[in-house]
């Protein structure tokens, strides 16, 4: 089974090399589209990922991410990977609140690719951040956006508990179409 790792620094770049491939795969083959913009640069992505990861969860804006990968695992140390064959499949990241206020609470997105779609690894990916943030970060909620339409993703965010508390309506522009955004949260603490 493809492992779920946290990320570290030394797994930007194959992080970078995912979101750029997510990205062109968005709208692709009957699955719905995504915010993920394909015109960044592997630099821009690699640096705000850099910045997010690198913050204090007491520091607004803060990011932790966890890796699906497949083929063999990463190493430890500068090299990256034992093997150049593994490369990230899936991910899932939580982002501290935009103020200090809000840090109680994460924002989750997730994203894998569509031949890795439909197997479990986005409920492994969830579970990962879900269980860090109740436990290691002490979170309170976590929240999370989704399409109007993507009836699949929102099944599984049921499924793991998250409850729809409203919809952003014009929530996104993506082709020139408007998107509708079902707001989620997850509860951690009774």
């Amino acid at each position: 089974m493809a492992p779920v790792l946290p990320a570290t620094k030394e797994h930007v770049r194959a992080f970078t090399a995912f979101v750029l491939e997510h990205a062109a795969e968005s709208g692709q083959d009957g699955m719905p589209p995504h915010a993920l913009q394909p015109d960044r640069s592997g630099e821009e992505v690699e640096a705000v990922a850099l910045e997010r990861w690198s913050r204090p969860l007491t520091s607004p804006r803060w990011g932790r991410a966890w890796l699906l990968w497949s083929g063999p695992l990463p190493a430890a140390g500068p090299a990256g990977f034992h093997d150049p064959g593994a490369r990230v499949v899936g991910h899932v990241e939580l982002q501290g609140g935009r103020i200090g206020a809000e840090l109680h609470r994460a924002t989750l997105g997730i994203g894998l690719l569509s031949a890795y779609r439909g197997q479990g690894h986005g409920r492994r990916l969830m579970q990962a951040a879900i269980d860090w943030a109740r436990g290691e970060a002490g979170l309170d909620h976590v929240d999370l956006g989704v399409f109007v339409g993507n009836d699949r993703a929102k099944r599984l965010y049921v499924s793991m508990g998250f409850v729809e508390i409203g919809v952003r309506h014009d929530a996104f522009r993506v082709d020139g179409r408007s998107v509708d955004d079902i707001e989620m949260t997850l509860a951690l603490r009774a």
